[in-house]
């Protein structure tokens, strides 16, 4: 996958009892800037536009379709399994804040690290075709809104413990918009664009 607290105004009497009542109101105010900057990905509405798929076909067209095919299914498969692996340990965890907090740290990294890694094998795909590399171009794009999303919510998980109960829960409904965004990405754009370039080289 953060603090509004009321500030203490208690006049105080000497430099020492002013210090420690200040102390606290300050660590609030560094705990609230802390959650304020889990900053999710802004959506960007062009991805959710269509991929124009003409009628015409290219010299290049049907190899460079089934070769982005190829290397999707390989990574998805691939993804897949260490994401499974991921979402179960983070299951078993459950509501324990503090091991999720610290699985998080250790392990989270990989998942952000295997989506950079499908997007630099992405662009060595060398696609000739200017509709499949449209949608290659698309896919690197959803992938890496993928890897924005992944790390604020990587930091929402780590900053639970000091967030508000309203805080925590209108940051996971971001996280939830976003997640419902990254499919409308793959769903709306980029599954229907390579249907209709499957149906185009399949005459």
């Amino acid at each position: 996958m953060a603090l509004g607290l009321a500030a203490c105004d208690k006049k105080v009497e000497d430099k020492a009892t002013a210090a420690a009542t200040e102390s606290t109101p300050q660590a609030q105010v560094a705990e609230k800037t802390a959650a304020q900057e889990l900053v999710f990905p802004t959506p960007n509405p062009k991805l959710l536009e269509p991929i124009a798929i003409s009628d015409k076909k290219s010299a290049t067209g049907l190899k460079d379709l089934q070769t982005l095919n190829a290397f999707w299914d390989k990574s998805e498969v691939e993804g897949n399994k260490i994401k499974q692996a991921f979402q179960q340990k983070v299951r078993e965890l459950g509501k324990d804040k503090e091991a999720l907090a610290q699985f998080i740290a250790t392990e989270g990294q990989k998942l952000i690290d295997w989506n950079k890694q499908f997007d630099e094998q992405l662009a060595k795909l060398n696609i000739q075709d200017a509709e499949v590399a449209a949608i290659a171009t698309r896919l690197s794009d959803y992938t890496r809104f993928g890897t924005a999303v992944l790390q604020a919510n990587f930091g929402v998980t780590q900053q639970a413990s000091k967030m508000s109960p309203a805080e925590e829960q209108a940051l996971y409904a971001k996280m939830k918009e976003s997640a419902k965004f990254s499919n409308q990405i793959v769903q709306g754009t980029i599954i229907p664009a390579i249907n209709k370039l499957v149906d185009k080289y399949s005459k």
